[in-house]
């Protein structure tokens, strides 16, 4: 019932708000993460390659990362790869370790967090298709420093990853996100850090994270859209 209502249960990447702007945006300082991750260029010609729509697309991306991570279903994964205990899998709820040998590899479930972070490629513009559309999982910090502590992917289209600290614009809105609201959501949002004389970072393109299950009543959502700010270019408050 919590998910239908829009409550947010799972853990969360941990952030600083640096300065915030109501109504309008906030900057967060995020610390570094790691992120399990499924690209358009990964998945090949696999539903049509390139020619999927944004929903197909992020509809297999998410199927092959909940697999990965084992939910509903035996992990796709190796296992922890340091683990000091020879213990064997047992039925335990999803967030709790499971610790196994990596003498003995056995899938290792790993708990879901939020939010589910999704990107798109460097021909991100008006009337012109993206090149290389992503998806992404933010595992748990609690238990993954770096992407070599993740257990290994069995899907070769699965990529483990680290992403570094940074700085982040972002604006919250709700509702189901489809690519129009991406694109409004994205010009309002660098229409108050230009009214701020906020800088983004060269180069970057906005990145959506969404917080909520499908079944989450769309007024109840919770999505953000995202921009990597130059750290050295904030004006003084």
């Amino acid at each position: 019932m919590g998910s239908l209502i829009g409550r947010i249960s799972e853990e969360q990447p941990p952030f600083e708000v640096v300065r915030k702007h109501e109504g309008s945006y906030e900057l967060r300082k995020y610390a570094a993460m790691v992120l399990a991750e499924v690209s358009e260029c990964d998945l090949g010609t696999e539903g049509g390659g390139a020619t999927l729509t944004d929903s197909d697309f992020n509809s297999l991306a998410f199927r092959r990362l909940a697999g990965y991570i084992g939910v509903l279903s035996t992990p796709c994964n190796r296992g922890l790869r340091n683990s000091p205990s020879a213990a064997a899998p047992e039925p335990i709820a999803m967030t709790a370790p499971v610790l196994i040998s990596p003498e003995d590899p056995t899938p290792e479930p790993i708990a879901m967090t939020t939010p589910v972070l999704i990107s798109r490629g460097a021909a991100d513009v008006a009337d012109k298709p993206p090149t290389n559309r992503k998806l992404a999982f933010v595992l748990p910090a609690s238990r993954f420093k770096s992407a070599a502590d993740a257990p290994e992917p069995t899907d070769p289209a699965v990529k483990i990853r680290d992403r570094p600290s940074e700085l982040v614009a972002v604006r919250v809105f709700s509702g189901r996100f489809d690519e129009a609201a991406r694109r409004q959501q994205d010009a309002l949002l660098r229409q108050a850090l230009e009214r701020d004389n906020v800088q983004p970072a060269d180069g970057t393109l906005a990145e959506v994270a969404s917080y909520n299950p499908p079944w989450t009543l769309p007024w109840l959502r919770t999505n953000e859209v995202r921009l990597p700010v130059a750290t050295g270019a904030l004006p003084l408050p």
